[in-house]
This record gives C-alpha cells, structure tokens and sequence, in this order.
C-alpha cells in the first residue's frame, strides 16, 4: 500500500547522522533544484548537480540560490544524463540503506 504523502521518507531522513551524498542528474529544473537544497538545510542530503553548468547555475541565479555551496558536474548530453538518472537512485538508495 503507498502512502499519500511522504512523511515517512522524512521521518528516515531525519534518522541519517551525516547527509547522503545525493547525486542529481538533469539538475536544471526548478523542482528539482528546490527539493535537493531543502534536503539540503534539512541536514538530509548533500547535493552534486549533473547536467549543463550554464543551464545549472542561470537556474540556480532565478532561484537566488547561486550563493549556495554546491558541485557541478558537467554532462550536456540529454541522453546520458536521462541514462544516469536510474543509477543514481539506485545508488543513494544502497547508500542510505547500508547505514
């Protein structure tokens, strides 16, 4: 059964002592970029951002978040960065579940 919010993910998350490193590919949408650093300031999550720098940072500058600490990793191509995406769940899954 699913549950209709997720409260129990944050319940997890605040159980973490140390953020997660959280790879996040395709990181030039809004949404995306708001909720990596909310987990962020929630102690939850420390971001790497995969995708284009220059779509990265100008969303980052819409955002007023540029002056937040982060790291960029450069991927332009769309079609890597949609083949990373799965792996990069997976990967952060198996981390936060071998703590």
């Amino acid at each position: 059964m699913y549950k209709k919010n997720f409260d129990f993910v944050v319940d997890k998350a605040r159980a973490i002592e140390k953020p997660l490193r959280v790879v996040i590919a395709g990181a030039d949408a809004e949404n995306i970029l708001l909720g990596a650093f909310r987990a962020e300031a929630a102690g939850f999550a420390d971001p790497i951002l995969v995708g284009d720098p220059d779509k990265i940072t100008e969303m980052l500058k819409n955002l007023s978040l540029l002056s937040r600490d982060y790291k960029i990793v450069e991927e332009r191509d769309q079609v890597f960065r949609t083949f990373l995406s799965p792996l990069a769940f997976i990967s952060c899954t198996r981390l936060s579940s071998a703590g």
